[in-house]
């Protein structure tokens, strides 16, 4: 009986989880309009795709965040490395297309 409670209460769990993880990736879509919409202002403007300096006020307060909310904070820099990485590419992509 308790191994059948167990195994339920981790089902719900995961199942929080999941729950998480989806809204976790709409958000993630909802950025990357964002990001798409910035590129092609950027493009319009002339401005440059990479920009050091705001990449860094982004990683370390993104870092800084997630180790307030108990995470580990450079865990949290590894993911926004990855969400800037795209960004950039995604950006230089849309900088490339013929207006």
């Amino acid at each position: 009986m308790e191994e059948e409670a167990t195994t339920c209460g981790l089902l719900d769990l995961r199942d929080r989880i999941d729950r998480i993880d989806q809204d976790v990736v709409r958000l993630l879509a909802s950025r990357a309009e964002v990001v798409r919409q910035v590129g092609e202002l950027k493009k319009r403007l002339g401005a440059p795709v990479m920009q050091p300096d705001r990449v860094q006020i982004v990683l370390d307060s993104r870092a800084a965040q997630g180790a307030a909310l108990g995470l580990r904070g450079e865990v949290v820099r590894k993911i926004w490395e990855v969400l800037v990485e795209e960004a950039c590419r995604v950006e230089e992509e849309i900088g490339a297309r013929p207006t």
